[in-house]
Formats: structure tokens, sequence, C-alpha cells
């Protein structure tokens, strides 16, 4: 495997162990409230941030400017493909559950008077991706 795709595997592991990517993202967005964390650059000019276990170690510059580890680091752009993928998985899991159910919610009571009554009933007439799209279908006419 490449190191991306053992970054993924990394990432999905802390998900399921607790850890996710939920957690992990939160505590990068809080960074943006705090003081201005220093990113340094690797030997190739790429952007380096804390993995995510390192991250109070680094929140003040002058650590990383008189005690950074490379060892403490990934490259920054990878980190970021790594969560958005992780993150994707999770809307897909979410978005694919939604649809299983979702041929049991179109025969409730409910829906089906809505739908006699002509109102738009949302349905998902096949499993699709998250990026996919929702159908709708107006029986009033």
């Amino acid at each position: 495997m490449d190191d991306f795709t053992t970054q993924i595997a990394e990432a999905d592991e802390r998900a399921r162990a607790g850890r996710g990517v939920k957690v992990r993202l939160n505590e990068y967005r809080n960074l943006l409230h705090d003081e201005m964390i220093s990113t340094p650059k690797d030997e190739r000019r790429r952007r380096l941030i804390p993995k995510f276990e390192k991250l109070n170690n680094y929140r003040i510059w002058t650590s990383v400017m008189y005690h950074m580890k490379r060892s403490d680091f990934v490259v920054a752009a990878d980190q970021l493909r790594a969560d958005f993928a992780s993150t994707c998985s999770r809307l897909e899991d979410a978005w694919k559950s939604m649809c299983g159910v979702s041929g049991d919610i179109i025969e409730l009571t409910d829906c089906l008077e809505r739908r006699g009554r002509g109102l738009a009933v949302a349905s998902v007439n096949n499993a699709v991706t998250a990026s996919g799209t929702w159908f709708v279908r107006n029986t009033s006419n």
C-alpha cells in the first residue's frame, strides 16, 4: 500500500476505535480560535502539520521552532486528503443506511396519506452515492 492508502486505513481504524474523524476535525477546527499554530515545511517545501496525537505539543510556535521532531508531523495535504476520504466514507455509510430504510418509510400510512392528497413525497428509487440526486415525486399531476 502507498502512504495515502495507509493513512486512510489508519484514519478509518481510529474512527472505529472511537477517536473518529469528527474528534480529529474538531481539534483542528478549535485551533482556528486559538493562537496561530506554526506549520513548518519539509525538505521538499511541503507544508507540515502536527499529527493528531501530538497537536497539544505544538500549539505554540516556539515549540515548533526549538523542539520540533519531524516524526511528530505529517504533510498537511496528505492529512487533508485522508480526513476528506474518511469523511466521505462516513457520509456514504449514512446515505446507504438511509437508502435502505427509505423503502419502508415510503410505505408508512402517513406517507401514503400525503401522497394520496397530492403532496410531494420524497423517495429514493435506487441506492445512489451521497453526491447523487435526491428524487422528489409530486403525485398531484
